[in-house]
């Protein structure tokens, strides 16, 4: 295609990310750069300039399903512009949430993201289980639904272990990454660990508005010698990393995710999962984790007794992980902007 620009896309975010900032948002900037330094000729990317007045792009890409992007999308569709969504859709594993999920489609939210559907042109999700949903749950046409994994950095790639960070008091541990909040479920890792005298290193910055739980994880760490709690590592670097390469476990017993990042990265380094025994774990990027009743302070401390017995056992296959690198992943956008 040479140097022509043919397709201009514009990237909008969920919210400012001085108020929230996760894994949906690490993977939002991770597409944007993938797409930058791996995708085709012939794409113009930005991110949104909320002041501006100038709409000089083709495709508006959304990131999230939900109504703070309402009013920008269906904007968006009105000028003419191609939209795309990168949604996240829950797995309505219960009646109950089956029947909330149901009931939400004539109520405030439920009504919104289904009209908000209307007006979208892809829509990308990170697996086939989310495909299937998007389809079941939201009529969205399957044909329209384009499958595009979690991006997993070339950081995490090198074939080079890397020396433990200094001022690590041990060697082997269990590492658990993820913002710190009731869903991610530490406490009961912590609780597990304890009693089996294992060490534990958290990764992961404090959620607003949940005081109450953060304070109880705080507690724990702070009466544990064999507990360290990192307050958050920036994503893909060398510290992040490190830790990643030279765990003994990895263990996420969330009770719910969707795709989560920091679990590919440790499948990614060859490492033993443990996780929730949830329908986001039953993903074939997680092959062979052991999987635990995030409810249960014995299974999990089960679960971990048995991957730290055996753990080449609870390695994940690599034939599906190359889906994950930034190359497959910029590529894949790629071609939905050029094709849309």
């Amino acid at each position: 295609m040479g140097d022509q620009i043919t397709r201009k896309v514009t990237y909008f975010p969920l919210q400012a990310h001085c108020f929230a900032f996760g894994g949906f948002e690490v993977q939002m900037l991770s597409a944007f750069k993938a797409v930058k330094n791996f995708g085709y000729d012939g794409l113009s990317l930005s991110k949104v300039d909320v002041w501006s007045r100038i709409a000089d792009f083709d495709v508006a890409h959304f990131w999230g399903l939900e109504i703070d992007n309402f009013s920008n999308l269906i904007w968006a569709k009105k000028s003419g512009k191609k939209v795309v969504l990168t949604a996240l859709f829950g797995y309505y594993e219960t009646f109950l949430l089956k029947a909330k999920n149901f009931a939400s489609r004539y109520l405030h939210a439920g009504r919104f993201r289904l009209e908000m559907l209307k007006y979208v042109d892809i829509l990308v999700v990170v697996s086939d289980e989310q495909k299937i949903l998007a389809n079941k749950y939201y009529g969205f046409s399957e044909d329209r639904i384009i499958v595009i994994p979690n991006i997993v950095s070339n950081e995490f790639m090198t074939l080079t272990k890397r020396v433990l960070p200094l001022g690590l008091p041990f060697q082997q541990y269990v590492l658990c990454v993820g913002n710190v909040c009731q869903r991610k479920n530490q406490e009961i890792l912590i609780d597990a660990v304890v009693k089996l005298g294992l060490n534990l290193v958290l990764v992961g910055k404090p959620i607003a508005g949940e005081r109450s739980y953060v304070s109880r994880v705080e507690e724990k760490v702070n009466l544990n010698k064999n507990i360290i709690w990192i307050e958050g590592l920036r994503e893909g670097s060398e510290e992040l990393v490190s830790l990643v390469q030279n765990c003994s476990v990895f263990a996420l017993p969330s009770f719910s995710e969707t795709q989560p990042i920091s679990m590919l990265e440790a499948a990614f380094c060859a490492k033993p999962l443990l996780t929730g025994n949830r329908a986001y774990a039953k993903q074939k990027f997680y092959q062979n984790a052991m999987l635990v009743n995030p409810n249960s302070l014995s299974a999990i401390q089960i679960g971990l007794e048995s991957v730290v017995r055996d753990p080449i056992k609870y390695v994940s296959p690599s034939i599906y992980l190359t889906e994950c690198t930034e190359e497959a992943v910029g590529q894949a956008y790629s071609n939905i902007y050029l094709s849309i």
